[in-house]
């Protein structure tokens, strides 16, 4: 006599989603020069977000620094 399994809500986390195989079919068939340029585009964008980050955590700094 064996209990039902229960069904467990996260139990599809380790699949893929079906945006994420779209994005890996992409990317399997992305030439040298898309995938460098994708990964140039990448790097840009997080240089902007980390100088972003960072100028907001020097404005705090100086704000905390006033009082």
């Amino acid at each position: 006599m064996s209990t039902p399994k229960l069904l467990n809500f996260k139990e599809n986390l380790s699949h893929h989603t079906r945006l994420a195989k779209a994005m890996c079919g992409v990317i399997a068939h992305q030439t040298k020069e898309e995938k460098a340029s994708a990964n140039e585009q990448t790097r840009q964008k997080m240089a902007q977000i980390l100088v972003e980050v960072a100028a907001q955590q020097r404005a705090a700094r100086l704000d905390d620094a006033r009082f």
